[in-house]
């Protein structure tokens, strides 16, 4: 299960920002400077920021609740709701993520109502389903932005917030309360593509 959504989480992101549109693939010192900037966004959940090495009471908390597998060259583990995916040479965090299989509508509303009070108005929106929020390396892209990024083909998106629901928003919005899943990853499709491409 745990390589399963190491899986998925790099898939989601290179799936939803395909390469072409992002900067340069990232090789060996232009790694290293890609990491320096995604970390200066400090972005995160609770004391969890991508691109952050994990501090030593992090890693011994991560080595409690490590997940049988996880993708080659990273390290799965959970503390409470929050699902850690890190680096196994270096202990950098690549992504962070929360899932909830068995949302009912309350709570699908409050986790979007988390991201936006943390992260803001988000970029953008896609296919009723999924709420992104997309950085570049001096902060958020405005929907505005990414509109006139896009026309000019070339998105320079360094990391990305990304909300998933199963059911569409139509759905949610329905007076049935139907049980949904839903998550969000937080992460750097460039860092990511490091894992992806093994």
């Amino acid at each position: 299960m745990g390589r399963y959504l190491a899986v998925l989480t790099i898939l989601a992101v290179v799936l939803f920002f395909p390469i072409g549109n992002l900067q340069a693939t990232p090789e060996a010192g232009v790694f290293a400077g890609l990491q320096k900037k995604v970390s200066s966004l400090k972005l995160g959940k609770g004391e969890y920021y991508i691109a952050h090495k994990l501090t030593s009471e992090q890693k011994e908390k991560g080595e409690k609740n490590l997940q049988e597998k996880s993708y080659p060259g990273t390290y799965t583990f959970t503390d409470k709701d929050i699902h850690v995916l890190a680096e196994k040479d270096t202990d950098t965090i690549i992504a962070v993520y929360l899932k909830n299989e068995e949302a009912d509508k309350g709570q699908f509303k409050q986790m979007v109502a988390d991201l936006m009070m943390q992260f803001g108005d988000p970029t953008s929106e896609a296919h009723d389903q999924i709420i992104y929020w997309a950085y570049s390396e001096t902060g958020k892209i405005s929907g505005d932005q990414y509109a006139a990024l896009k026309k000019e083909g070339n998105v320079p998106i360094i990391a990305t917030v990304k909300f998933k629901s199963k059911l569409n928003f139509t759905e949610i919005d329905g007076e049935d309360n139907l049980e949904n899943s839903i998550y969000y990853i937080i992460s750097s499709p460039g860092l990511l593509e490091k894992f992806y491409n093994q």
